[in-house]
């Protein structure tokens, strides 16, 4: 085992990178959208019915 992974370190490093990247890109696209909708909600008060029912 310590050998497949010392063969292969510099692979495993870059796709954790790229995980890791992934991750932190959604988390963020995720917020500014969770955001933006919440702005959105709270500004137009016929839209709280349907994020209510949206969200439960």
């Amino acid at each position: 085992m310590g050998d497949f992974i010392a063969s292969r370190w510099t692979d495993i490093v870059f796709r954790s990178y790229q995980h890791a990247s992934l991750v932190t890109q959604s988390v963020f696209i995720a917020t500014v959208i969770a955001i933006a909708l919440a702005v959105l909600v709270t500004s137009i008060p016929k839209l709280e019915p349907i994020a209510n029912t949206g969200s439960s």
